[in-house]
């Protein structure tokens, strides 16, 4: 009896512990190992300073501080979000870091809202499965990106275990939960005109199902 009493113990001990990775994973992620995941992203998509790049939905700046430290004053890194309470505290944020090379602007639900042609590299995080109007961000991610220029989406697929996370309204049906599954995001920017480099479906080990679909503009374009 003992003996069952204590296997039982330490499968529901297992449980616990799995279920703990899966669902605090996303919540954990946001705030911790951004430098390490934009380092990553720099050596992938092969950012220099001197370059220009955006982060869209940038939110209140965990990624875009780092990315804007690790380029360097040289670079040029633009900033959008919707939201205007996370556009106040990342302006905030900038000014503590003081960061002279981060121009912050308020973003559309549809668009961009960046010059057409200004960035040699876009990247997105965490916000592509929140687009209600995937088609029409697509087109403009296009246009604000130089011929030849990079964007990355980090995002991740939906899973009976984020049951928990509030699913978006307004999104298209085809999601099938919360997140979006990379192949619909590979779709979506190849009818845009993006080309695929490639998905790393592996991107973030902490985060089951969490990818990156890296792609470009055609120099042509």
């Amino acid at each position: 009896m003992r003996r069952r009493l204590v296997k039982y113990a330490l499968t529901a001990l297992a449980v616990v512990l799995v279920c703990s990775g899966v669902l605090l994973g996303p919540g954990l992620y946001r705030n911790t190992h951004r430098g390490d995941e934009v380092a990553r992203l720099i050596r992938r998509m092969e950012l220099r300073p001197g370059m220009t790049v955006a982060e869209v939905g940038a939110g209140e700046g965990r990624m875009l501080i780092p990315m804007a430290q690790q380029l360097g004053s040289g670079t040029t890194v633009l900033a959008t979000d919707i939201d205007l309470a996370a556009l106040d505290k990342l302006r905030s944020a900038v000014a503590r870091a003081t960061l002279a090379n981060v121009v912050v602007i308020e973003g559309g639900e549809h668009e961009t809202k960046l010059p057409d042609g200004c960035c040699d590299a876009i990247m997105m995080a965490d916000v592509y499965h929140h687009l209600t109007d995937p088609s029409s961000m697509t087109a403009s991610l296009f246009k604000s990106v130089r011929p030849g220029g990079r964007l990355a989406v980090v995002d991740f697929a939906p899973s009976p275990w984020l049951f928990w996370l509030r699913r978006p309204a307004g999104l298209p049906v085809d999601r099938g939960g919360h997140g979006v599954p990379s192949g619909i995001v590979v779709e979506e920017l190849h009818r845009a005109g993006f080309l695929i480099d490639r998905v790393a479906d592996d991107w973030w080990r902490f985060v089951p199902r969490r990818y990156c679909v890296f792609a470009h503009k055609p120099p042509s374009c």
